[in-house]
Formats: C-alpha cells, structure tokens, sequence
C-alpha cells in the first residue's frame, strides 16, 4: 500500500496483504542446486536472532539497574541516565523489527514490549486531571503488581500499561510540547502525588521488560536444548524462509511504515511511536539498520565470516538487480534520515522541509515489501494474505 493510499483511509489497519504485489515475477531459483546456500542463510537468520536479542535482552535489564539507580538515589542526574538508558533499550529493540516473522515467539511476547500509542491517562498524572490512571486508582488496582498489570494491559482497547512507551511516558512526562520531550523532573519520584504509586510503577515495569525480552533471548539461545531456535532449524527450507521473509516484509509494508503514516496523516505528535521522548526519527532509524542487517548477516557482537552468504546474497541467486535495488534502497532512506535534526513533532508539519523526506521513506519501504515479496517467493518463501 502506497503512502498516499494509507492516507486516504480512515483508521489504521494492521493487516498486511502481500499477494498481488505488482511487478514482474522472478524465476525461481532450484532448490537443489543452492541448497547449501539456503540452509547456510536459515543457519544464518538464528544467530542473527540469538544475538539481536541478547542485545535487546541486556539493554533492557540495563534500563531496569538505571531505575534502580535513579528510584534509590532520584536525582536530575540518576533521571537523565534513566532517559538515556531507555533510548538505548528502544533502539536495541526496534533493531528486531524485522526478525518477527509469522509463529515465532515474538507474537506472544511482542505487545507486552512494544505496544503503542500510549493513551496517558489510563497510567497517570496528565495536565488538567491530577488523578487518574493507575497511580492514582487504587480501587480499581489496590496492589500494583505483576499479575495485575498483566490482566489489565489491553493494547488493543487502547490500554497499554506495559513496555517500552508505558515506561516512557512515566521517565518523560506529557508533551505538551512540539519542540521538546515530556517535561518530567526527578521530583515527581520525591514529592508529588500519587509518588508511591508511581515508583511502584516505574520498578515494576522496568522489571516486567527484561523478563518479557528475556522470552525471545532464550528462545533463540544456541544452547538451549528444545527451544524455538532448534525448531526454526529443522523446519523444511520453504518454511524456514517464509518465517524470515514475513519478518522482513511485515514490518516494511505495515508495521514500520506505519509508524511513519499514522502521525504524517494526522499532524498529531500523539501518534508518534515515541511520543513522550521525541526519539521517533531515532526509532525509524534503527528499525531500518535492523532490516539492513539481517540481509547481510549482520547483529551486535556478532562477526559475519568472510565466505559467509547472507540472506541478500541468496536473493542475488534469484534476481542480482534486485538484490542491488534493495541494498540500496534502504541505504537511501537511511541517507534521507541524516540530515533531519529537529523534533519529530516539527518534521510532520504540513509544510515542513523535512516531511517529503518521511514521506519518501515510507513509500520506499511499501516499495521494498513489494521487492521483497517476489525474490522471497523465488527463493521459496511462501507469501500469500498474511496478518
């Protein structure tokens, strides 16, 4: 779907529909005579997995010692290298985007860490209306605890109460701002109302991430015996390649994309994926080196082996022009990103310099699904109607 079509619509979809993409069909590469090289890249995606979790999985328990630090010593100091922790965290994650293709074990896990937007109200203080939320209701939720966040946590009528934007919201404040983050102060953890609540909050919350993360490092950990990770290795090739290819296209044509639609068809800052922080452009960022670097093997602490064929080299077998246009075509919207410095809030401003260039990434992403669809299914990937 094309950004001006996105936009003519009413609501925001989460169904993704890849068949019929458009374009002419690429032949299909012999599943025989490039076996090695398919199993090499499927052998391949799990160590990208393992070690783009991990990274994930220990940012994230960084950010909780950072809450510690800060919920034990609240300073503007210890708050500031909370804040800083978080965009660390968030930036690690949005590095796995690409990497939840259909049946792993991401679909369980994904919507504790990730959910957004954040409507502020159901979690706390907001200007205008000092009681509300769950700091503050303690006859609706009289014990802040993890089974009872986890009950409520309802992203999908628009009550997240978990993960990274809940976290936030509670480190950054409400912006009410179009050039600057939420207006949090380390003294909303000392002396305002509702402060017990609160920091019983932020330490549960911060704890709850890591745990949830640690789902997905395990899942993909090369010593755990019986884990997905050993599944996902003796899946027969095309299934193991679909799996690969929906990560990839799902969050190109959908998931990414969106988070680059949503707030461009509104002008509202509210729907920014980071809309506390004003890290959203950071987060796009990521999320495009993420797809970057599963095509080429690439994932922090991990060092690609020079015979090594990755995953953009199998697409090369099937059609070398278009592993060439998807190479470079993210290495442009990566290119359009660099020179945008000012707040997301600013750049989806009708009228701003730097919207075209949003709105160019985001239809070079719906182009790359589309790319994307046919060389998946000339390797063996099978892409139909997928959610």
């Amino acid at each position: 779907m094309n950004r001006r079509a996105w936009l003519q619509l009413s609501s925001f979809s989460t169904v993704a529909t890849f068949a019929g993409c458009g374009g002419s069909k690429v032949p299909e590469i012999d599943q025989e005579t490039y076996a090695e090289e398919i199993t090499a890249v499927i052998k391949q995606h799990a160590e990208i997995c393992s070690a783009a979790y991990k990274s994930a999985w220990q940012t994230a328990d960084s950010l909780r010692a950072k809450a510690n630090v800060f919920l034990t010593t609240p300073t503007s100091a210890t708050h500031a290298a909370l804040q800083d922790a978080w965009i660390v965290a968030h930036n690690a994650y949005m590095e796995t985007e690409g990497l939840r293709g259909q049946g792993t074990p991401a679909d369980g896990v994904h919507s504790n860490i990730a959910s957004w937007p954040v409507d502020p109200t159901a979690l706390d203080t907001v200007p205008g209306n000092l009681k509300t939320g769950v700091v503050h209701d303690t006859k609706g939720m009289p014990t802040i605890d993890a089974q009872a966040i986890r009950l409520a946590h309802q992203p999908r009528e628009n009550k997240v109460l978990m993960g990274f934007h809940a976290i936030e919201f509670l480190i950054y404040g409400f912006d009410q701002y179009d050039d600057a983050p939420g207006p949090r102060v380390f003294t909303d953890y000392t002396a305002v109302l509702g402060v017990k609540r609160r920091r019983e909050l932020l330490s549960l919350l911060t704890q709850l991430l890591p745990i949830d993360l640690a789902v997905m490092n395990e899942a993909w950990h090369p010593s755990e015996q019986g884990n997905y990770r050993a599944q996902f290795m003796e899946k027969d090739p095309k299934s193991a390649l679909t799996t690969i290819f929906t990560g990839l296209v799902t969050v190109c044509n959908n998931g990414l994309s969106g988070a680059l639609l949503r707030p461009l068809a509104s002008g509202d800052q509210k729907d920014e994926i980071c809309q506390f922080s004003d890290t959203s452009l950071d987060a796009v960022r990521h999320a495009i080196i993420g797809l970057q670097k599963t095509l080429t093997g690439k994932a922090p602490g991990r060092v690609v082996a020079d015979d090594e064929v990755p995953l953009l080299g199998l697409i090369a077998k099937a059609d070398a022009s278009i592993a060439k246009e998807i190479e470079s075509g993210f290495e442009q919207m990566i290119d359009k990103l660099k020179p945008l410095n000012e707040p997301f809030d600013q750049l989806i401003k009708p009228g701003h310099s730097g919207r075209k260039a949003l709105e160019e990434v985001a239809d070079g992403l719906s182009d790359q699904a589309k790319l994307l669809v046919q060389v998946g299914k000339a390797v063996g990937a099978k892409l139909g109607s997928l959610a």
